[in-house]
């Protein structure tokens, strides 16, 4: 939910744009040209998770968000996303901030106006600002395959340098369910994306360049139920 405290609250993170000396906020430009860096948040503060070289990555990008199981016979869970928040070279003048209700992120499965909707046997509900997602009790229905509700900005909406972060609160089963996943990632038009993912077992960084090229990039144990994801991409100086 959008409020002033919370904004102000954001921007204490010392949100990235650019390169800096602090290595607990800012990615280390070791990569050449570009850098995509991934985080999550523990204790009170960011923890850096993986860095790579971000060339390939088109100029404009789209925010894209899912909650899913990509298995059958898996436990009903529940997760929630709020406050997705996005600063650097944007095509609105100030951070991009999206409530699910303002028209900057949008479901991509079908209807409007309308505070729930299914996604691929998936509820998904707004209210004030939440996006609260339901993945019912297995085995699935729909040709065992998986159960998805997923979001994308309606537009590129970043370009060249960006910090795009969202919060995510799961339920205890979350993390009892094999090949579970709350994800932040950034997309291309040619559909390549970086991700920084919430799996049952822990938090992955995974560079994806197509349907065939799928690279962890790195892979950390945690059972977090709250917590936040980020990813930036810095345009290294030299």
């Amino acid at each position: 939910m959008r409020t002033a405290p919370i904004v102000a609250a954001l921007s204490a993170f010392a949100l990235i744009v650019a390169c800096s000396e602090e290595e607990s906020t800012s990615p280390t430009c070791v990569a050449p040209d570009q850098e995509i860096t991934t985080y999550y948040f523990e204790d009170g503060g960011w923890v850096t998770h993986a860095s790579w070289d971000a060339s390939f990555l088109g100029d404009e990008v789209r925010i894209w968000l899912d909650i899913a199981n990509y298995i059958r016979e898996y436990s009903a869970f529940w997760a929630t996303l709020d406050n997705v928040y996005a600063y650097g070279d944007l095509y609105t003048p100030e951070g991009l901030i999206d409530d699910f209700n303002d028209g900057v992120i949008s479901p991509i499965w079908e209807g409007s106006g309308e505070s729930c909707r299914m996604g691929r046997g998936a509820e998904a509900c707004e209210a004030n600002g939440v996006l609260t997602v339901v993945i019912g009790e297995g085995p699935d229905e729909l040709s065992g395959e998986f159960r998805l509700a997923g979001l994308v900005s309606q537009d590129f909406v970043a370009h060249g340098e960006f910090d795009v972060q969202v919060d995510f609160t799961v339920n205890p089963e979350f993390h009892q369910t094999p090949e579970t996943r709350v994800m932040l990632a950034i997309e291309d038009d040619n559909g390549r994306f970086p991700a920084m993912i919430l799996h049952n077992t822990g938090y992955s960084s995974r560079n994806i360049l197509g349907p065939n090229s799928d690279t962890l990039m790195r892979s950390t144990s945690a059972d977090h139920l709250a917590g936040k994801l980020r990813i930036t991409r810095t345009t290294c100086p030299g």
